[in-house]
């Protein structure tokens, strides 16, 4: 299926909107039934490529949006399948959403990138579909998280979901023309991501997860060197920002050897 939509698309321009209906209702649907994390896996990035191509052969510059709200609707089931027979899905979706979320929430992080929301045109029916479908799904899903679990949520995915909820509404608010362009989006995507990263590093301390916290400050990293280059000019500018970074990523590494060492104190 991945061949049958990239070849087309790419070699015969070919737009097949058939691709997404069969890997929403034919293989997400198997990998539910086999209780299968892989195949999952493969069946939501399978998805996510097939419905942005399918959106960018009818109107290019919507599939920016569709591609955010694909992973953000990811993100949000990953939060509701907690109670179902296939909790274990929580994890993928939660994953693999947040890898397209990120990618989107440090692109719009720079003026430019919140530019590309401001040459959106309405005009073609099957991509507005495509993105009206997809807010209607997120929506709901966002309610339902808000009823039935939001209660239910422990203090650090209540805070992501927040932080997940604001970043929605300001790209939501860019398509539709209003003043989130620019630096009115780059600045809150800006605090957005940092906020995010400071969560993600706490709660990976307090889990000891090593992993976790490693890939989260090398994205906070990567953001505040980016900011460097893009804003300071100044060389004791520049250099107090990189003290900066050192000084947390040392606290961060301190902060996660005290929580190991507590963890192998306790008796088990």
């Amino acid at each position: 299926m991945a061949c049958w939509s990239g070849f087309g698309f790419f070699e015969l321009d070919a737009t097949s909107h058939w691709v997404p209906l069969l890997t929403a209702f034919g293989i997400a649907p198997l990998a539910w039934r086999l209780r299968s994390r892989v195949l999952l896996v493969f069946a939501l990035i399978m998805f996510q490529f097939a419905t942005v191509l399918a959106v960018v052969g009818v109107n290019e510059e919507l599939s920016i949006p569709v591609s955010f709200f694909l992973s953000v609707f990811y993100i949000i089931v990953g939060l509701l399948v907690v109670d179902t027979e296939f909790a274990d899905s929580r994890r993928v979706f939660k994953y693999v959403g947040f890898i397209g979320y990120f990618v989107f929430v440090y692109v719009f992080s720079f003026p430019d990138g919140a530019g590309l929301l401001d040459d959106i045109e309405f005009t073609d029916s099957a991509a507005i579909g495509y993105l009206s479908v997809l807010l209607v799904i997120v929506t709901v899903a966002w309610v339902r998280v808000l009823v039935t679990r939001h209660t239910r949520l422990d203090w650090f995915w209540r805070w992501q979901w927040g932080l997940v909820t604001i970043s929605s509404v300001f790209v939501a608010g860019g398509c539709l023309g209003w003043i989130f362009t620019g630096w009115v989006l780059a600045i809150p995507m800006n605090l957005i991501f940092l906020a995010h990263s400071v969560f993600f590093i706490v709660q990976g301390g307090k889990e000891a997860n090593a992993k976790l916290v490693s890939i989260v400050c090398l994205l906070f990293s990567v953001l505040v060197v980016t900011r460097y280059v893009d804003l300071f000019e100044s060389l004791l500018v520049r250099s107090l920002i990189f003290l900066l970074l050192g000084a947390g990523l040392f606290l961060v590494g301190t902060f996660y050897s005290r929580l190991r060492k507590r963890d192998a104190q306790v008796p088990s």
